[in-house]
């Protein structure tokens, strides 16, 4: 008991000073953000691998730090399990919502944007645990999301929490949710200064960022990130520690040359394709809710129709695309399901290093791009839970990589910009031009 009453007495002493409070508060959240964000990756994982992998028959082989990524694999993969799968995993979650009892349809990033402003860093307990739950279960279930929406929301959820619990003051509270939302983004990411600038950029929708929450944010973040890699190296199941393994691992040369002007023309044009698709992206996600939302039909069901529509596309972009595909880009339709961060590593990994490229899959990475679209807006605007950090970041990627395969085919003897170099400045405009935060997006 004089333990306890020792530990409570030096933690009120710690928060009467301004620098080791934040060090203390920081510290809490972030291992909390890295324990939550590792069961969160697990979990989602798990499921996946049980109802795409066993039930569907199709393997996206997305890459995890830590964890042995084998081949994409879509042989034998049943259209119909894939409807039964998407249709569950999207009434299930409609379920999980409702049991929320939240009128708000905001979600992710958003829902703790509209906390900080709006109502002083208090946030729903039981809003923000259903919607984590049912982001998962639509993560498992092929649903088109992002993990970092969801999991920002769970960090954001922690810091309001721990906040209100520690009766911290009105701005401790709301820098204690933005430090868990950095917290989050760091551990599943595996970025934590980006995290920290992502945290402190989305909260405004110009160029500007919450300075107050940089110090308590990365010291949450760089926590958030050591203690998710200490679990991951504890528990591996694949080689190596993870504790400083990034999430995309670059197999060729992505130097970046400032000087080089066939560089920099080479990333202008990248720059305007991924506009374009960005631009597409958020015309076509406005106009898609306010179809759902006129839908004369159960709230519980628009998600249903909304996870119908998203297998037909994939399903439809399969078929089509058949007569294109070969053992290299064979899987990659299917890319428009689930996180999609398959096809991202699949291009650093089959980045042609001379010119022979078959212009095919120009055509095909495109075709992916704008199916990602189609699917994160039928699997979102209809109301089931998810992130667009992830799709966003799958867009950029497939734009870059049609940039850098189209212009490694129209000239093929002119150093132009590496292609490992084209996906990651498509990965980081899609982010920049989606959610306004180009310095976290470069970091």
């Amino acid at each position: 008991m004089n333990i306890i009453t020792s530990i409570s007495r030096l933690w009120k002493a710690g928060l009467s000073f301004s620098g080791a409070k934040w060090l203390l508060l920081g510290s809490v959240i972030g291992l909390v953000c890295g324990a939550l964000g590792y069961a969160f990756v697990s979990v989602i994982e798990l499921g996946a691998d049980f109802f795409m992998g066993t039930v569907v028959g199709y393997d996206a082989a997305d890459p995890s730090p830590g964890r042995a990524r084998g081949k994409p694999d879509f042989e034998g993969y049943s259209s119909l399990l894939l409807f039964v799968v998407l249709v569950a995993g999207a009434l299930i979650g409609s379920l999980l919502r409702r049991y929320g009892m939240s009128e708000q349809r905001l979600q992710g990033t958003n829902l703790a944007v509209d906390s900080f402003h709006n109502h002083r860093g208090l946030m729903d307990t039981k809003n923000w645990l259903s919607r984590s739950l049912s982001s998962m279960v639509t993560l498992m279930t092929g649903g088109s999301a992002g993990r970092e929406g969801p999991i920002a929301m769970i960090g954001a959820g922690c810091g309001s929490l721990f906040g209100s619990r520690w009766n911290l003051s009105r701005r401790d509270r709301r820098i204690l949710l933005v430090a868990g939302m950095a917290g989050g983004i760091a551990a599943v990411f595996r970025a934590p200064l980006a995290g920290t600038l992502f945290a402190a950029e989305v909260l405004y929708a110009e160029s500007d960022l919450e300075a107050d929450t940089i110090i308590p944010g990365f010291i949450a973040a760089v926590t958030a990130f050591c203690t998710y890699g200490i679990i991951e190296a504890f528990l591996a199941t694949g080689s190596g520690s993870s504790l400083t393994v990034s999430l995309f691992q670059i197999q060729d040369n992505a130097d970046f040359s400032v000087g080089d002007m066939l560089q920099l023309v080479s990333y202008a044009v990248l720059a305007l394709c991924v506009c374009g698709l960005m631009w597409i992206m958020r015309t076509s996600f406005a106009h898609s809710e306010r179809i759902f939302n006129k839908l004369t039909i159960p709230d519980l069901l628009k998600p249903v129709i909304g996870a119908l529509m998203t297998g037909i596309i994939a399903i439809v972009l399969f078929n089509v695309m058949q007569p294109l595909l070969n053992a290299q880009t064979g899987h990659m339709p299917l890319a428009v399901l689930g996180s999609g961060y398959g096809i991202v590593q699949d291009a650093f990994d089959n980045a042609p290093k001379n010119g022979d490229v078959d212009f095919s899959i120009v055509w095909i990475l495109v075709c992916v791009a704008l199916g990602k679209i189609a699917t994160s807006c039928t699997t979102i605007a209809s109301g089931n839970s998810g992130g667009l950090f992830g799709p966003s970041m799958v867009i950029g990627a497939c734009a870059g990589a049609a940039v850098g395969y189209a212009l490694k085919f129209i000239a093929p003897e002119m150093i132009l910009a590496p292609m490992s170099a084209c996906i990651v400045m498509g990965m980081a405009s899609a982010l920049t031009a989606n959610f306004r935060t180009p310095l976290a997006a470069l970091l």
